[in-house]
């Protein structure tokens, strides 16, 4: 609601855009590239987690989706199939994390690939209005919740099991902020732990990686897949989550098995700003 709210007052202020972009995305099909394969995705009952996790398990995954309501998980599951389950869990509620890890462990095996993507929105905060309340409930999902996922995720890899985990950073974490605090600062963090992470388990066999999307068709932006995908930024347009999914789902499959510590922004160039 937040960001069409935003978007009317952005038209209202500087007119409605006269350029239409629709989106139509490409993705490619291996049939088998995750058979036998477990992934692990928080946020993923809506968004770019639900498009990883419907994209892993097309390719053979099971997949377990960690999200905060019970009736999104649900109706995520449905849609998924027999192949997708989940736990229902906050992951702002930090020392609980181990147990939910535990949970996930016993119901899929192992875990062979993790992706922390669950976010929340507070919507955009300039420099002087950001709260400690508002710091803090930020910080708590899209990093402190990143870290201890991650790092239980990699405390149960056995010695020579390999792995991979990904991140979902954002595009204004190159600003440190910009527009946006301290959402920014929080994917900022989320950069610097992509890199801090890989090097010092990469010779254990296990690859970070993150996505750093622009504005992209989720509940969490407000953007529908359905509505104009035309966007005043410099790359001109909105992105879908099938989109981001296809670049999470390769970074976490064995033909990237060279890559490591990066971020990669799927945000059409716009970083570059």
């Amino acid at each position: 609601m937040k960001g069409y709210i935003k978007r009317l007052l952005r038209w209202l202020i500087k007119g409605i855009p006269e350029k239409h972009i629709t989106v139509t995305t490409a993705q490619l099909s291996y049939g088998h590239a995750m058979e036998g394969k477990s992934v692990l995705i928080t946020g993923g009952n809506s968004g770019i987690g639900f498009s990883t996790a419907k994209k892993c398990i097309s390719e053979g995954a099971r997949v377990l989706i960690i999200g905060r309501r019970e009736d999104k998980n649900k109706a995520a599951c449905e849609q998924l199939g027999p192949n997708a389950e989940y736990i229902t869990f906050d992951l702002s509620d930090t020392e609980k994390i181990q147990g939910v890890m535990d949970e996930a462990c016993s119901r899929l095996g192992k875990i062979d690939y993790c992706v922390c993507n669950a976010g929340i929105s507070q919507g955009i905060h300039s420099f002087n209005d950001v709260t400690p309340e508002i710091w803090q409930d930020i910080m708590n999902v899209h990093f402190k919740g990143a870290y201890f996922t991650a790092r239980e995720y990699i405390i149960r890899k056995k010695e020579g099991e390999e792995g991979s985990i990904v991140f979902t950073s954002s595009d204004w974490s190159f600003l440190s902020g910009g527009a946006d605090w301290p959402y920014g600062i929080a994917k900022g963090a989320i950069n610097s732990m992509t890199m801090g992470m890989s090097t010092g388990f990469y010779h254990k066999g296990i690859r970070v990686n993150a996505v750093a999307p622009g504005i992209t068709a989720t509940p969490m932006t407000g953007v529908s897949p359905d509505e104009n995908m035309y966007s005043d930024r410099k790359c001109g347009r909105k992105f879908l989550p099938e989109e981001v999914a296809e670049v999470i789902f390769f970074l976490l499959s064995d033909a990237s098995k060279c890559l490591s510590g990066l971020v990669i922004p799927t945000d059409g160039g716009d970083f570059l700003r």
